[in-house]
């Protein structure tokens, strides 16, 4: 797993030290203004942080989003190995989960597994999901993204010849 390094969180010991100087003080009547900056200096990144750390473009959402989509991924990666061929839906959703998109066809269904991120956090290019591709009776006849797209090109050259 990679980690990121963010600079915001170089503050976080300075923090952790100004809460114990307030907390040695309190009770004792040394009410100084020493104590009062350090006091507003621990609001101040108190709120920079949930500022920060609640904005979707902030480095902080970035790398748990990363993180969360990474550990997804290696998910999916993993329990494709186990699929097999006449898989009803339900064990499939079993073994996989929920599919991040699903799509219906005359011929049958896909279900869509991201196991890439080759566009990036928010990207959704098609190269980035596997579908694993459904007769019309729910029973797993394959998976992956050339499978899905011979079996819809033969879908449709049996459409034109008839």
């Amino acid at each position: 797993m990679q980690c990121v390094y963010h600079p915001i969180l170089a503050v976080y010991p300075q923090l952790i030290a100004d809460v114990k100087k307030l907390s040695a003080h309190y009770g004792q009547g040394k009410e100084d203004s020493h104590n009062m900056k350090i006091y507003r200096r621990l609001i101040f990144l108190s709120l920079v942080c949930v500022l920060l750390a609640g904005c979707v473009g902030s480095p902080i959402h970035m790398t748990t989003t990363y993180s969360h989509l990474q550990s997804v991924i290696k998910k999916n990666n993993e329990n494709l190995l186990s699929m097999k061929f006449g898989m009803s839906k339900e064990e499939t959703m079993k073994l996989m989960g929920p599919p991040e998109r699903s799509e219906g066809y005359d011929w049958g269904s896909a279900w869509l597994y991201r196991t890439a991120m080759t566009s990036g956090v928010y990207g959704t290019s098609d190269s980035d999901f596997t579908p694993i591709v459904f007769d019309q009776d729910g029973k797993v006849i394959g998976w992956g993204r050339n499978f899905f797209t011979e079996h819809v090109k033969r879908y449709e050259i049996n459409i034109k010849n008839k």
